[in-house]
């Protein structure tokens, strides 16, 4: 934000923090504020005060995909028993993906497999849309089966952006590797100076993240966040910010958990309720 309005991106953030640590968060960057103000402020009822920073890290075409997946509400309707994700790296296949997303499912439910590309080629050959799907699109379909039966209640495939321009290596490790580096660039190397020299006593970056094109183990990682999140793995190590940053969030932009950093305790994944 620039001394203007409060941007959708500052909005889910400064809710995310809000239901996380249960103090609002007050948007500081308005019409009249001095140039190069904050995003936010929070106010802890014991007295302490805490400066947000809200910034993005992905492309321009991540983030143009980003929002038309916000406009259907970060989901497509889906049927069958399991929990499914599906990224997008196109903006263009957005609405035929959605119109085979169904029958999509099914298939792979019938034949017990977690992705389209999975299926028996004779399966595939067959059905024009599954070789689409499989040979001319980057479009990744992501099923997990739930245990002991169960079935997937809210029956809804949730989307999230593949990125196209880098892969993050493979692991929670490698995820911070990859986050470390973009850290040392603009804007972000702006932003966390601008946060750094901040008055209070808690300084907080919040970054909307694309995060895609990962490999398996770490896309199925961040996926069991959201489903399953005791067997989830951690990252292992602190991020490359400033001495006086004391919070980084990381959002990908659906579930219902945001991945968090805080000096001196590490990395979690908390549950936020944005439903107020």
């Amino acid at each position: 934000m620039s001394g203007g309005s409060v941007s959708p991106e500052e909005e889910r953030a400064f809710a995310i923090i809000e239901s996380v640590v249960g103090t609002q968060v007050t948007p500081t960057d308005v019409a009249g504020a001095r140039p190069g103000s904050l995003d936010g402020r929070i106010d802890f009822t014991d007295g302490r005060v805490g400066v947000v920073e809200v910034s993005t890290l992905g492309t321009s075409r991540e983030f143009h995909l980003a929002d038309r997946m916000r406009k259907v509400g970060g989901h497509f309707e889906a049927p069958g028993d399991w929990a499914w994700v599906i990224g997008l790296s196109d903006v263009a296949e957005f609405e035929r993906v959605r119109s085979v997303c169904s029958k999509v499912i099914l298939i792979c439910e019938k034949h017990r497999v977690h992705s389209p590309s999975a299926l028996p080629a004779d399966v595939i050959g067959a059905d024009l849309d599954l070789d689409w799907l499989v040979h001319q699109t980057r479009t990744n379909f992501f099923g997990v089966m739930l245990p002991d039966g169960a079935r997937d209640a809210e029956a809804r495939a949730h989307l999230h952006v593949l990125q196209t321009v880098a892969s993050w290596d493979r692991g929670r490790d490698g995820l911070l590797a990859g986050l470390n580096d973009a850290l040392h660039r603009d804007p972000l190397v702006k932003r966390m100076s601008k946060l750094a020299a901040a008055p209070g006593e808690e300084r907080h970056l919040f970054l909307a993240v694309t995060i895609g094109g990962l490999y398996e183990a770490t896309s199925y990682d961040l996926i069991m966040h959201s489903i399953r999140p005791e067997e989830a793995g951690h990252i292992n190590g602190d991020p490359d910010v400033p001495h006086s940053v004391t919070d980084l969030w990381l959002d990908v932009g659906w579930g219902s958990r945001v991945t968090r950093w805080t000096r001196g305790l590490g990395w979690s994944d908390p549950h936020f309720d944005l439903s107020a």
